[in-house]
């Protein structure tokens, strides 16, 4: 067996004569942390794998304490997809689907039908910034490509690459020359030669190789990568929190029934288990007479 790379990282790199940046993110050891929390349909494996590297180059600009957020829920199958990307430059991502409800060569639009994306930059203090996508039949990257050019007036290109061991994506943007005009030729040009890119050379050239085979023609200023990692949120002061919306008569049932009280992160698969209902609220002495 080959020997895996443990590369998580973010570039970012301009071509100045076309006026286009970009963003390349390669995962390696965070991708496979996870996707092998769970026992993913290959379907599903492709899009969580699309959407934790489209965070990470989502979140190239965060300039805030906080996180950047993709997410797709109240769709059919998949109940609900998010990849998060904190200011920290660590990445979760989960789905949540019925259990043997996905083909393994589902397509996008029977994954996801006609639903949105949620794209949110969720601050420390509560201030949220929303944005609603529609998303496309044809897949994430176009998704994307769209709420590029209607919210931000950009043209943008985006390619995936997913496999087992990695989850890698490179997208260009044009941006506005010194009269504020986009250049239209700079731009298809550039376009042009990363259309040609394939997802082995993706999935496996180094960045320098990469853009060399792409934009050996043009000048190329490629920036110090960002290290990227796997990192999960969940505790268990926050599950105690979450248990605390629980009806405690319902608490009280479940506890006298399975003599605990078990949840498993989504993200991480973490499992967390709790035996003393007395935790749960301010009244110790109260939970207590209520227990005998």
């Amino acid at each position: 067996m080959p020997e895996q790379s443990t590369e998580n990282l973010r570039y970012q790199f301009i071509l100045d004569k076309l006026n286009v940046r970009g963003e390349y993110v390669k995962l390696d050891t965070a991708w496979q942390s996870i996707h092998q929390t769970t026992n993913y349909p290959p379907a599903i494996q492709q899009v969580l794998g699309e959407s934790t590297v489209a965070v990470a180059l989502l979140s190239a600009l965060i300039k805030f304490k906080g996180s950047m957020v993709l997410q797709i829920q109240q769709t059919s199958p998949v109940k609900m997809l998010v990849a998060q990307a904190g200011d920290d430059h660590s990445l979760r991502a989960m789905a949540s689907i019925p259990e043997g409800m996905v083909s393994d060569d589902a397509s996008f639009a029977e994954l996801f039908g006609q639903g949105n994306m949620l794209i949110s930059a969720e601050q420390e203090n509560n201030t949220r910034y929303q944005s609603v996508v529609e998303l496309s039949e044809k897949g994430l990257a176009e998704s994307l490509e769209t709420y590029f050019a209607n919210s931000e007036q950009l043209a943008t290109a985006i390619f995936f690459a997913i496999d087992e061991n990695s989850a890698t994506g490179l997208m260009i943007q044009s941006l506005p020359t010194d009269e504020q005009r986009f250049d239209d030729e700079g731009w298809q040009h550039a376009l042009s030669l990363a259309k040609t890119v394939k997802d082995d050379e993706l999935l496996n050239l180094p960045i320098e190789t990469l853009l060399h085979r792409l934009y050996h023609g043009d000048d190329v200023r490629l920036y110090e990568p960002q290290p990227l990692h796997f990192k999960c949120s969940c505790s268990q002061e926050k599950v105690e929190s979450s248990l605390k919306s629980i009806p405690f008569e319902d608490l009280q049932k479940l506890m006298a029934e399975q003599g605990e009280i078990k949840m498993n992160c989504q993200f991480c698969n973490q499992a967390y288990v709790m035996t003393d209902l007395s935790l749960l609220v301010p009244n110790v002495d109260a939970v207590s007479s209520q227990l005998h």
